[in-house]
């Protein structure tokens, strides 16, 4: 990718934010799930409930995980100078894709295979 120092400073900017929120997020998933605000209910229809909770919470701080992990990839690939191009065929990241998901690190068409 063709980018100027500054649209690389920028991407690097919205990447790192984007890594903070999802650590905050991460964090207060953890909270939750160990009960620091809000202990298992002593009911025990409350707590299936609480229960059903913590399973979409595990869901949410798994998607954080993956979202870290792929930003901290993007983020290594732009320090090395290879952002924008496809870990997998070494093809040029189509502009656009890159928009939406700044992080992204491999093509469409490596995403369809």
């Amino acid at each position: 990718m063709t980018a100027s120092m500054k649209e690389l400073g920028r991407i690097k900017d919205r990447l790192l934010a984007r890594r903070a929120d999802l650590a905050h997020r991460r964090g207060r998933v953890e909270q939750d799930l160990e009960r620091v605000h809000e202990p298992l209910a002593a009911d025990f229809a409350d707590q299936a409930v609480q229960r059903q909770n913590d399973a979409a919470l595990q869901a949410i701080g798994e998607a954080a995980d993956e979202e870290i992990a792929a930003i901290d990839l993007a983020l290594q690939w732009l320090e090395s100078g290879h952002y924008g191009v496809c870990i997998r065929c070494q093809q040029i990241l189509e502009p656009e894709r890159l928009l939406a998901v700044p992080h992204a690190v491999t093509c469409a068409s490596c995403v369809r295979s």
